[in-house]
């Protein structure tokens, strides 16, 4: 995408000189591309022509070319773009500060809004960037399992909704989550076994033996976090992902945390959480919820695959008297 003309026409003199710099921009340029950097050219001229400054036709610059390879990635019209789009687009964006993405979003708005010449779309998709972040090293838990079930009715992808449940009920981390392949789920003597790997192909998030990394179904059932409904639903959202997705290398087939890290951000968002959700909360509140059921805290520690010392700080809030006895 030929962008020059973005930095000539912070010092244009006049219009003629900003249609001879979009004249040569589109020169051998065909198809979609062609159609959508003249529109994206004519935007630009509109701001000019309507008095903006340098430095603000500027700032439509890096946003402008997120929506471009969007549309050239998806194979989608701009008339379809929905606030959906506008969250997808910037999955992946780590870098970008949150009041950086509510300014791209914000950028893109008024571009298709342009283009499509009616009134603007509610600013929702990004909004979510905007609150605050909870603090991980505070063991209060501010979640609820119902808002956790109102989120995953809000996530459209049923790979990310398999792995917010699988986090939710199992306590998993999302490198796990990621790295789960439909080899890791095994069966011995009639009992479901998760053999979970990094995603990068490691065994779990610290470097443990296979042995070390293994999720036994029926353990999570025993002890009362996990019931029969759970496990059905578990069953039915595998089902979905296979039937839709095929025997893919990975089951969850993201490359990146950021899918699901945005997703859960925006379902939290909607349902009027006042903080940004993020994954690590949903492996938070399994370990308080298995600190509330009393389970020994080297039981739990096993459960979720990490040692007694990092859960010691929920026990001793939660269950004071199982670490004093």
């Amino acid at each position: 995408m030929h962008t020059h003309y973005l930095y000539n026409m912070a010092v244009l003199k006049s219009k003629e000189e900003a249609l001879e710099i979009v004249k040569e921009s589109i020169s051998g340029l065909n198809g979609h591309s062609r159609e959508w950097l003249r529109a994206t050219e004519q935007f630009m001229l509109y701001l000019y022509a309507t008095g903006k400054e340098g430095n603000t036709i500027l700032s439509y610059k890096q946003p402008g070319m997120f929506l471009f390879k969007y549309l050239l990635d998806h194979d989608k019209p701009v008339e379809q773009v929905d606030e959906i789009d506008i969250e997808n687009m910037f999955a992946g964006t780590d870098n970008l500060k949150p009041q950086s993405r509510l300014i791209y979003a914000k950028r893109v708005l008024s571009f298709l809004n342009w283009i499509r010449g009616r009134a603007k779309l509610p600013l929702l998709s990004l909004r979510y960037v905007a609150l605050p972040r909870p603090d991980k090293n505070s063991v209060d838990d501010q979640l609820k399992d119902e808002n956790v079930y109102d989120m995953l009715n809000l996530i459209r992808s049923p790979r990310i909704r398999l792995a917010v449940f699988l986090m939710f009920k199992l306590g998993m981390r999302e490198t796990e989550v990621l790295g789960l392949t439909y080899d890791s789920i095994t069966t011995v003597n009639g009992k479901t076994v998760f053999t979970l790997r990094h995603k990068n192909g490691g065994y779990g998030a610290k470097g443990q033996n296979p042995d070390k990394s293994k999720i036994w179904l029926s353990s999570f059932h025993s002890l009362g976090l996990l019931d029969d409904k759970d496990i059905e639903t578990m069953n039915n959202l595998f089902n979905e992902v296979h039937s839709r997705y095929g025997d893919t290398d990975r089951i969850i087939g993201l490359k990146y945390e950021s899918s699901i890290q945005n997703a859960l951000a925006y379902a939290g968002y909607r349902i009027g959480l006042k903080f940004r959700m993020h994954p690590h909360l949903l492996r938070h509140h399994f370990i308080v919820k298995a600190a509330l059921k009393r389970i020994p805290i080297n039981v739990a520690a096993s459960l979720v695959r990490d040692d007694m010392e990092t859960l010691m700080k929920y026990y001793m809030t939660f269950a004071p008297d199982l670490i004093e006895g």
